[in-house]
Protein backbone atom coordinates (compact mmCIF):
# COMPACT_ATOMS: atom_id res chain seq x y z
CA UNK A 1 0.00 0.00 0.00
CA UNK A 2 1.28 3.36 -0.85
CA UNK A 3 1.38 6.37 2.19
CA UNK A 4 -2.47 7.80 0.98
CA UNK A 5 -3.59 4.00 2.27
CA UNK A 6 -4.45 3.08 -1.89
CA UNK A 7 -2.62 -0.19 -3.19
CA UNK A 8 0.66 1.17 -5.30
CA UNK A 9 0.79 0.66 -9.00
CA UNK A 10 3.31 -0.43 -10.72
CA UNK A 11 5.11 1.02 -13.54
CA UNK A 12 4.74 -0.21 -17.11
CA UNK A 13 8.23 -0.28 -18.25
CA UNK A 14 8.80 0.14 -22.40
CA UNK A 15 10.56 0.96 -25.03
CA UNK A 16 14.19 0.86 -26.83
CA UNK A 17 16.40 3.59 -25.63
CA UNK A 18 20.28 3.96 -26.97
CA UNK A 19 22.74 6.08 -24.56
CA UNK A 20 26.09 6.85 -23.87
CA UNK A 21 27.99 6.21 -20.51
CA UNK A 22 30.20 9.07 -19.51
CA UNK A 23 33.52 8.46 -17.78
CA UNK A 24 31.60 8.08 -13.93
CA UNK A 25 29.27 5.41 -15.89
CA UNK A 26 26.41 7.68 -15.28
CA UNK A 27 23.92 7.91 -18.48
CA UNK A 28 20.80 10.06 -18.51
CA UNK A 29 17.53 8.13 -18.03
CA UNK A 30 14.73 9.11 -20.70
CA UNK A 31 12.44 12.00 -20.15
CA UNK A 32 9.48 9.56 -20.21
CA UNK A 33 11.00 6.77 -17.67
CA UNK A 34 11.81 9.43 -15.37
CA UNK A 35 8.28 10.67 -15.47
CA UNK A 36 7.35 7.10 -14.39
CA UNK A 37 9.23 6.73 -11.36
CA UNK A 38 7.85 7.74 -8.05
CA UNK A 39 11.24 8.20 -6.38
CA UNK A 40 14.59 9.02 -7.34
CA UNK A 41 16.15 5.68 -6.13
CA UNK A 42 16.55 3.26 -8.15
CA UNK A 43 18.11 -0.86 -8.04
CA UNK A 44 20.43 -2.52 -10.29
CA UNK A 45 20.29 -6.36 -10.24
CA UNK A 46 22.02 -8.81 -12.38
CA UNK A 47 20.28 -9.83 -15.65
CA UNK A 48 19.92 -12.36 -18.05
CA UNK A 49 21.81 -12.78 -20.50
CA UNK A 50 25.13 -10.19 -19.06
CA UNK A 51 22.25 -7.19 -19.00
CA UNK A 52 21.59 -5.68 -15.64
CA UNK A 53 17.87 -5.19 -14.42
CA UNK A 54 16.63 -1.24 -13.84
CA UNK A 55 14.26 -1.66 -10.95
CA UNK A 56 11.97 0.69 -8.86
CA UNK A 57 11.24 -0.23 -5.10
CA UNK A 58 8.14 -1.35 -6.32
CA UNK A 59 9.07 -3.58 -8.77
CA UNK A 60 11.95 -5.31 -6.68
CA UNK A 61 8.76 -6.32 -3.74
CA UNK A 62 7.19 -7.34 -7.00
CA UNK A 63 10.14 -9.78 -7.59
CA UNK A 64 10.41 -10.80 -3.85
CA UNK A 65 6.59 -12.08 -4.19
CA UNK A 66 7.06 -13.71 -7.09
CA UNK A 67 9.83 -15.59 -5.86
CA UNK A 68 7.93 -16.89 -2.66
CA UNK A 69 4.83 -17.29 -4.87
CA UNK A 70 5.98 -19.48 -7.64
CA UNK A 71 9.65 -21.34 -5.91
CA UNK A 72 9.29 -24.94 -6.10
CA UNK A 73 12.67 -25.58 -4.58
CA UNK A 74 13.82 -24.06 -1.46
CA UNK A 75 17.38 -25.11 -2.18
CA UNK A 76 17.90 -23.29 -5.77
CA UNK A 77 15.60 -20.03 -4.24
CA UNK A 78 18.06 -19.80 -1.31
CA UNK A 79 20.86 -19.62 -3.62
CA UNK A 80 19.15 -17.53 -6.35
CA UNK A 81 18.48 -15.17 -3.48
CA UNK A 82 21.95 -15.31 -2.35
CA UNK A 83 23.51 -14.33 -5.69
CA UNK A 84 20.70 -12.13 -7.20
CA UNK A 85 20.24 -9.42 -4.02
CA UNK A 86 24.20 -9.54 -2.95
CA UNK A 87 24.74 -7.93 -5.62
CA UNK A 88 21.87 -5.54 -5.90
CA UNK A 89 22.84 -2.03 -5.40
CA UNK A 90 20.87 1.30 -5.38
CA UNK A 91 21.88 4.10 -7.18
CA UNK A 92 20.08 8.13 -6.81
CA UNK A 93 18.98 9.30 -10.20
CA UNK A 94 21.04 13.38 -9.80
CA UNK A 95 19.25 16.41 -10.50
CA UNK A 96 19.91 16.54 -14.27
CA UNK A 97 18.00 12.74 -14.63
CA UNK A 98 21.50 10.80 -14.28
CA UNK A 99 21.88 7.60 -13.21
CA UNK A 100 25.25 5.98 -12.29
CA UNK A 101 25.31 2.25 -13.07
CA UNK A 102 27.65 0.61 -10.02
CA UNK A 103 30.91 -0.19 -11.21
CA UNK A 104 30.95 -4.01 -10.44
CA UNK A 105 28.05 -4.66 -11.87
CA UNK A 106 28.65 -2.68 -15.14
CA UNK A 107 32.10 -5.05 -15.49
CA UNK A 108 30.07 -8.01 -14.97
CA UNK A 109 27.91 -7.19 -17.77
CA UNK A 110 30.58 -5.39 -20.21
CA UNK A 111 28.88 -1.95 -20.47
CA UNK A 112 31.59 0.48 -21.50
CA UNK A 113 30.62 3.01 -23.23
CA UNK A 114 27.22 2.42 -25.48
CA UNK A 115 24.37 1.21 -24.08
CA UNK A 116 20.39 0.14 -24.60
CA UNK A 117 17.97 0.52 -21.95
CA UNK A 118 15.01 -1.98 -22.93
CA UNK A 119 11.74 -2.18 -21.17
CA UNK A 120 10.23 -5.25 -20.20
CA UNK A 121 6.94 -4.75 -18.94
CA UNK A 122 8.46 -5.08 -14.82
CA UNK A 123 11.68 -3.87 -15.07
CA UNK A 124 13.95 -1.89 -17.74
CA UNK A 125 17.10 -3.38 -18.84
CA UNK A 126 20.36 -2.30 -19.76
CA UNK A 127 22.98 -3.72 -22.26
CA UNK A 128 25.81 -3.55 -24.02
CA UNK A 129 24.48 -1.98 -27.56
CA UNK A 130 26.20 -4.13 -29.71
CA UNK A 131 25.08 -7.98 -27.76
CA UNK A 132 21.82 -5.70 -27.51
CA UNK A 133 21.61 -5.53 -31.39
CA UNK A 134 23.32 -9.31 -31.89
CA UNK A 135 20.06 -10.53 -29.68
CA UNK A 136 17.11 -8.47 -31.05
CA UNK A 137 18.55 -9.78 -34.82
CA UNK A 138 18.80 -13.03 -33.80
CA UNK A 139 15.03 -13.73 -32.00
CA UNK A 140 13.33 -10.92 -33.78
CA UNK A 141 12.88 -13.01 -37.07
CA UNK A 142 11.04 -16.02 -34.29
CA UNK A 143 8.78 -13.08 -32.64
CA UNK A 144 5.54 -15.16 -33.79
CA UNK A 145 6.80 -18.29 -32.26
CA UNK A 146 8.27 -16.92 -28.91
CA UNK A 147 4.83 -14.93 -28.29
CA UNK A 148 2.94 -18.51 -28.86
CA UNK A 149 5.39 -20.31 -26.44
CA UNK A 150 5.64 -17.32 -23.70
CA UNK A 151 1.48 -17.14 -23.76
CA UNK A 152 1.40 -21.28 -24.04
CA UNK A 153 -0.60 -21.24 -27.46
CA UNK A 154 -1.73 -24.87 -28.46
CA UNK A 155 -1.58 -23.95 -32.39
CA UNK A 156 2.33 -24.01 -32.52
CA UNK A 157 2.92 -25.82 -36.00
CA UNK A 158 6.55 -27.10 -34.90
CA UNK A 159 7.51 -28.89 -31.49
CA UNK A 160 8.11 -25.94 -29.28
CA UNK A 161 11.62 -25.50 -28.83
CA UNK A 162 12.65 -27.41 -32.11
CA UNK A 163 14.90 -24.43 -33.39
CA UNK A 164 14.62 -21.93 -30.77
CA UNK A 165 17.04 -22.07 -28.38
CA UNK A 166 16.72 -19.05 -25.45
CA UNK A 167 19.79 -19.86 -23.38
CA UNK A 168 22.69 -17.70 -23.77
CA UNK A 169 25.89 -18.84 -21.92
CA UNK A 170 27.28 -16.13 -19.45
CA UNK A 171 29.80 -13.85 -21.14
CA UNK A 172 28.90 -14.87 -24.76
CA UNK A 173 27.53 -12.55 -27.05
CA UNK A 174 24.64 -13.69 -29.36
CA UNK A 175 25.32 -14.14 -33.13
CA UNK A 176 22.57 -14.05 -35.68
CA UNK A 177 22.68 -17.56 -37.62
CA UNK A 178 24.79 -17.14 -40.88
Amino acid sequence: MGSNGKKAIMALWTGQFERTLDEKKRFLVPKALRELLTDPLVYFTPGMQNCLEMHTVASLHGQVDRLRQNATNESAMRLFTRLYYSQTQSSPLDGQGRVRLPDSLARWAGLNREITIVGTGLCLEIWNSQRWSDFFDNYQHDFDRVRELAFGSKTLSVSPMAELDLRTPANQTVSRPK
